[in-house]
Parts: structure tokens; C-alpha cells; sequence
């Protein structure tokens, strides 16, 4: 019988202590949007079996406490990020994109031009939405360079 109390104690305090750690956890906030070159999505060939891919990454900028979240585009264009725990902190980000038409790891039809290093992209995540969803709108990537070769 103390055994089962003993047990059921553990229990109740293992339960108290895990909700109490996750409620220090800051609210962040979930980010959704829409790529775009020249008014339309990005063409992937097979999306459905893993041929064409538009990769986002969001990469905090100097000053910004988070870490590097990836993404991927689906065919509208259309993408989520959101974030370890809960949510992505306010700040400002670089956004990185590449895209493989045919395949990962092929010809990113991007030119490596939104690649981390290089990437014109920066988002803010204001603070006033943490714990709620944040709409970037559309992201109209031939406004931030020079146009691609098709």
C-alpha cells in the first residue's frame, strides 16, 4: 500500500514539474506566407514523390535570440514556420530560399542569390503576435534582385 502511495506522489510531482518547465517557455509566434516569383509559385515537377522542392530558411539576425527553422513551400507557394516549442521569437530574420525544380540537391533555379550568405530577405516578427499566427503576406521574390534567367 505505501508503495502505491509512494508511486502515485512520483507521479503527481513528475506531472507538476514538467507543465511547470514548459510554462517558462516564452510565447513565440507561428509564421505563414506565400513565395512568389513574378506573381506565381515556384514550379516543382513531382512534389508528390520528392521531385521539386522550395526550401525556406528563417535565420536570425544578429540580436535576434532563436535559431535557424526550416520550411518548404508547397505548390501554391504557400508555407508555415513554426518554430520549436512555441513558436519562432520576436526579432528580425534573414529568409533564405532555394528551389529545386526537379529534385533536391539539383540546380537550384534560384542561382544561389537567397542562399543564406547572400539572401536580400528580412522579416520582422513583431512581439505583439506571440502566442498567435503571423501573415507575411505574399513574398515577391523578383522585387529583391535582379531577374533570373529563365
Amino acid at each position: 500500500m505505501q508503495l502505491r502511495r509512494h508511486a502515485c506522489s512520483l507521479i503527481v510531482l513528475l506531472t507538476l514539474v514538467v507543465g511547470c518547465g514548459d510554462s517558462k517557455t516564452p510565447q513565440g509566434v507561428i509564421l505563414k506566407g506565400r513565395l512568389v516569383y513574378h506573381g506565381k509559385p515556384m514550379e516543382l515537377v513531382r512534389p508528390d514523390i520528392g521531385l521539386g522542392m522550395v526550401e525556406i530558411q528563417l535565420i536570425p539576425a544578429p540580436g535576434t535570440k532563436g535559431s535557424d527553422e526550416n520550411s518548404r513551400a508547397d505548390k501554391d507557394g504557400k508555407f508555415e514556420i513554426r518554430g520549436p516549442g512555441k513558436g519562432i521569437p520576436a526579432g528580425t530574420y534573414k529568409l533564405a530560399v532555394r528551389h529545386w525544380k526537379e529534385g533536391m540537391g539539383k540546380k537550384d533555379e534560384l542561382e544561389g542569390r537567397f542562399e543564406r550568405e547572400k539572401t536580400p530577405i528580412l522579416i520582422e516578427v513583431p512581439a505583439k503576435a506571440a502566442g498567435g499566427t503571423h501573415d507575411l503576406g505574399e513574398i515577391e521574390l523578383s522585387t529583391y534582385d535582379a531577374p533570373l534567367k529563365n
